[in-house]
């Protein structure tokens, strides 16, 4: 099965970027060589941003995704409300995102922010991924026009995705 959305339309380097993509194939014409090589600026695979912007058709966001004046690293793109509001701030706010468990179908992130924000994951949207924070199912917000991402409010948070697939519970029970 293909992904309708992919980043094939964003410019390579943020395709990297928002992929947490850490190497690229370098090709070295003159010795007929082929290696990877370091791709400094990714992303990590999961950080909060505290700008979005909402864009509602794939033709607005692929433009903005794509205009060298657009800063992909402080601000993301969504095409729904997030449900929070936007800090009131345009200082840079520290905050963290951190890793606590990564599975095949099961990834759980630690966040800490003084204010709300948006975390992403350097992973497909697909729509049997569902969240929850602190417990509590939240929607699951289509960030970058293919990742994944969750509207958070200010302070620590545990989020849990989970693929949670009804076609393949019912092939198990159906089996």
């Amino acid at each position: 099965m293909q992904l309708k959305r992919r980043l094939g339309e964003v410019q390579v380097d943020r395709q990297f970027d928002l992929l947490n993509v850490k190497y690229k194939i370098a090709i070295n014409y003159e010795s007929r060589s082929v290696g990877l090589a370091a791709h400094g600026a990714y992303l990590p695979r999961a950080f909060l941003l505290h700008r979005w912007r909402v864009l509602k058709d794939d033709a607005s966001i692929l433009a903005t995704l794509n205009d060298p004046s657009f800063d992909h690293r402080s601000e993301a793109v969504l095409e729904t409300e997030p449900g929070i509001d936007t800090p009131s701030t345009q200082e840079h706010i520290e905050s963290e995102a951190v890793i606590k468990s990564y599975a095949q179908n099961e990834i759980t992130v630690e966040t800490k922010s003084p204010a709300a924000g948006i975390l992403v994951l350097s992973e497909w949207e697909y729509p049997a991924w569902k969240a929850w924070v602190d417990g509590t199912p939240v929607a699951v917000l289509r960030t970058d026009y293919a990742l994944r991402g969750v509207a958070l409010e200010a302070g620590n948070h545990i989020v849990h995705f989970a693929y949670v697939s009804d076609s393949f519970r019912l092939g198990v029970i159906v089996s």
